[in-house]
């Protein structure tokens, strides 16, 4: 998980123009035709991906002088804070990656990838197809997170690198801090949206095979198998939820019992249609 150069080289060249600031919009579907056409009408201002614009002037006065979209933005930085040493009030001083991908006309099994690729990713969700991931070093991350272990944390460039095989379009910009530390609680709100999706699509995907239990035309071979590939897609959540609350201290606890109490009771309800 240690950051490198970006893999696309076009982004790279923007990137060691200076020190450009990138900016990630955060406007819904709705509004973001109208925030990127405000953005692509400022002088200096490039756009990298959808949504996703670098801006190779003044951050400081742009964003005094004029009523700017909601947005994050990010700064080029030559050094990498240890996790320990960016916590509480010195959290604006941590360092992340940011990947944008898209698909041109994505297949079944490309979003089925991207989303257990996405479970494994210790990365928020900034916008549809941009992840934020925090840089950490070598040593920490075979430390804290067992690197060596059979499914460790995928981190910005094994992910990169992942979707690049699937034929979509990717840019990685690395070693980035935020512009303004104001944005922590932009960054904040995309964490909890974050874990709050996958855990409320794991615990409907329970129901659904609880569910599933009470129909006799189901096989229970078919059930088990279906229940081990929740737990497994479980155990990968659980490791992600430890890197985000070691790195950026927010603590999923609960909403990770509710869902390994729905586990416990969906095995339970196969086990007794088994028996």
């Amino acid at each position: 998980m240690s950051g490198i150069e970006p893999q696309d080289s076009s982004a790279e060249e923007l990137v060691q123009q200076g020190r450009p600031t990138i900016i990630v919009l955060l406007e819904r579907s709705e509004g973001l035709r109208e925030a990127a056409r405000l953005l692509a009408q400022i002088q200096g201002m490039q756009r990298i991906a959808r949504g996703v614009f670098q801006y190779n002037m003044s951050y400081t006065k742009l964003r005094t002088s004029r009523d700017l979209p909601k947005h994050v933005a990010l700064r080029k930085t030559r050094s990498i804070p240890r996790v320990r040493e960016a916590v509480g009030d010195a959290s604006p001083a941590r360092t992340y990656a940011l990947v944008t991908y898209r698909f041109e006309n994505p297949t079944a099994k490309q979003k089925k990838v991207v989303q257990r690729l996405r479970r494994r990713a210790p990365a928020v969700r900034l916008r549809p197809g941009v992840l934020l991931f925090p840089h950490i070093r070598a040593g920490e991350s075979r430390k804290q997170f067992g690197v060596e272990s059979e499914r460790p944390p995928i981190g910005s460039l094994d992910f990169t690198r992942r979707l690049s095989e699937l034929c979509a379009q990717v840019h990685r910009l690395t070693k980035l801090r935020l512009a303004n530390p104001g944005d922590t609680m932009f960054v904040n709100e995309a964490i909890e949206s974050t874990i709050a999706s996958a855990s409320e699509a794991m615990e409907e995907r329970l129901r659904v095979l609880r569910g599933a239990t009470k129909d006799e035309g189901i096989p229970t071979r078919k059930l088990r198998e279906r229940y081990k590939e929740i737990s497994r897609d479980f155990k990968d959540l659980k490791m992600t939820a430890s890197v985000i609350r070691h790195v950026w201290g927010y603590d999923s606890g609960s909403r990770l019992r509710r869902v390994y109490d729905l586990l416990l009771g969906t095995r339970r309800a196969i086990s007794d249609r088994a028996a």
